[in-house]
C-alpha cells in the first residue's frame, strides 16, 4: 500500500512511475539569423528562427496561417507568423513574402529598408500543439550610400 500511494503522489507531481518528469515545456528559440542584439552591415535575404523541437504547421485550419489584416508575414497553408518591423514610425513590414517551416526552423524572405532597429515579432506551434511567440532585435547598419527599400506600410 505504501509503495502505490508512492507512486500515485509522484504522478500527481508530474512524474512518472519510473520517476522520469513528465514533458510539458513549449519550444523556445535557440538561435536567428540575423541573431538577437546583433548589428549588421549588409541586409539579409531572410530571417531564421531557429528552435529546440519541431514547429507544427497546422495548415490554415480553424483561421491559423497569418495576419489577415495586413497579409504579411503568414506562411500559406502554414500556421507560422514571422513579422519583421524597421526602424521607422509607420509599422513598415520588411517581409517579401510567407514564413516557411523546416522541421526546427521557420524562415522569412526580407527586403529591410534604412539604417536602425529592426523587430521580428514570431508566433509559432510548439511541438506540444500549443502556439508560442515573442520578438527578438537587431540593427542593421546599412553602408553609406545604399539605398532604403520601402518596405510594406502596415
Amino acid at each position: 500500500l505504501a509503495t502505490g500511494a508512492l507512486a500515485l503522489a509522484g504522478l500527481a507531481q508530474g512524474s512518472g512511475p519510473d520517476g522520469a518528469l513528465s514533458a510539458s515545456a513549449h519550444d523556445y528559440l535557440v538561435s536567428s539569423s540575423p541573431a538577437a542584439g546583433s548589428t549588421i552591415d549588409a541586409p539579409p535575404s531572410e530571417v531564421t528562427l531557429t528552435f529546440n523541437d519541431v514547429i507544427l504547421d497546422l495548415g490554415t485550419a480553424g483561421g491559423a496561417g497569418g495576419d489577415a489584416a495586413s497579409g504579411s508575414g503568414s506562411a500559406a497553408g502554414g500556421s507560422s507568423i514571422v513579422q519583421v518591423t524597421g526602424p521607422d514610425a509607420q509599422g513598415t513590414h520588411f517581409e517579401t513574402g510567407c514564413a516557411t517551416n523546416a522541421g526546427r526552423t521557420v524562415s522569412v524572405p526580407v527586403a529591410l529598408g534604412g539604417s536602425g532597429q529592426y523587430t521580428v515579432t514570431w508566433r509559432v506551434v510548439s511541438a506540444d500543439g500549443h502556439p508560442v511567440s515573442d520578438s527578438i532585435a537587431f540593427t542593421y547598419q546599412a553602408p553609406a550610400g545604399a539605398a532604403a527599400s520601402a518596405g510594406t506600410p502596415d
